[in-house]
């Protein structure tokens, strides 16, 4: 006699829980989108995860971690969810987060298309009923307004897409070591969102400040992107040398002089 099938209270524990950091996650960043670029954001969601599993992982995997027979399917999986991650942090920025939710659930939908199509895999109707069910569920859930109809709305239906394009290849990389399929994407997004922001910083400084904090309290955005020597350090410096009546020779990049003449 065969048991019947059930899932462990640990399974149900552990989906609680990631259900509740990825909703941290999506909170997180409707806070900080107010204050920082997104692209900065997405570089720290992904930068972070790709250290942390470097150096769990990495003393005893050593190469493994990054060996597979399929790199280059590798690299487009975790740059297709690189790219839904901008897409979803720019929906969160600029619509509210029930609305953001509720038109990225689409992406079941979408998953459920492409298998048909590109896995020839044969969807049958409860499937179906599933997926519609699911995404009606969350429309009653989180009860979306008319924001869904704005332009920033395609930013969540782009972040849809495109992790439906990152399950599909997830699904022809099945065989492949879940750590493996793990840190390609946070390697992915390490390195892309990296030269992003490196350029968006040296090309529009100004994009990278915060709004100014409480009275009293230091910049901090001026103090990541080296704007507090010149705006203030250095006149600290020449009160100090004037005071003590010492003389110095400084030595300043153009580029410092060209932006804080």
């Amino acid at each position: 006699m065969t048991r019947p099938a059930h899932m462990p209270i640990s399974a149900i524990a552990l989906i609680i829980t990631a259900c509740a950091c990825f909703t941290s996650i999506d909170v997180t960043v409707k806070y900080l989108s107010q204050r920082y670029p997104v692209p900065l954001l997405v570089w720290a969601r992904w930068g972070v995860q790709a250290l942390l599993m470097f150096a769990l992982l990495a003393p005893r995997m050593r190469w493994k971690l990054v060996r597979t027979a399929q790199p280059g399917l590798h690299l487009v999986r975790g740059t297709v969810l690189i790219v839904s991650s901008l897409c979803f942090f720019s929906a969160v920025k600029y619509l509210p987060l029930a609305e953001a939710t509720a038109l990225n659930y689409t992406s079941p939908i979408l998953v459920t298309l492409l298998a048909g199509w590109l896995l020839r895999e044969r969807i049958t109707l409860p499937r179906w009923g599933f997926a519609a069910a699911g995404f009606i569920g969350m429309l009653l859930i989180v009860r979306p307004g008319t924001e869904m109809l704005s332009g920033a709305s395609l930013f969540a239906l782009a972040a849809a897409a495109a992790y439906a394009g990152y399950q599909i290849l997830t699904r022809q990389l099945a065989g492949e070591d879940l750590r493996v399929l793990l840190f390609y994407p946070c390697l992915c997004g390490a390195v892309l969102m990296s030269i992003v922001v490196a350029f968006e910083a040296f090309t529009n400084v100004s994009h990278y400040k915060t709004r100014p904090g409480p009275p009293g309290q230091p910049d901090q955005a001026s103090l990541s992107y080296a704007e507090y020597g010149p705006k203030t350090g250095v006149w600290r410096v020449l009160e100090l040398l004037d005071r003590e009546q010492l003389k110095a020779s400084f030595h300043v990049s153009g580029l410092a002089a060209q932006r804080w003449p």
